[in-house]
């Protein structure tokens, strides 16, 4: 992130944190879901700018929620529940992904169920 942001002194060089951050991505687990959450909004952020979403950030972000990832789990809760491109309307996987990150102590996910 140090050389993406171009901080602590560093020039900004986009390709390589980019490669890094793909394959922390892959290496993923349970002990750390991070870097497949975070490859996953990059991606999802990245579209946005692009206006054509793609199915790279979905699966990175539902491969974090299935690694037990919380905040992933919240995400894919809103994503279902407010159809955020990629993803369709469907109100059932959204409780459920609320569900699980609220059983994780995630407050937002919370008040989503409270709803």
């Amino acid at each position: 992130m140090v050389r993406l942001l171009g901080q602590l002194g560093l020039s900004t060089s986009p390709e390589t944190p980019m490669q890094l951050l793909q394959e922390a991505a892959k290496r993923s687990s349970i002990e750390l879901p991070h870097p497949t959450y975070v490859h996953g909004l990059e991606a999802f952020t990245a579209t946005k700018v692009r206006s054509s979403p793609t199915a790279e950030a979905h699966k990175h972000i539902e491969r974090a929620a299935y690694l037990g990832f919380a905040p992933a789990q919240y995400k894919l809760g809103h994503a279902y529940e407010y159809a955020a491109p990629p993803f369709p309307f469907d109100p059932l996987l959204s409780v459920q992904y609320y569900s699980l990150a609220s059983q994780q102590g995630e407050a937002e996910a919370d008040m989503a169920l409270s709803k």
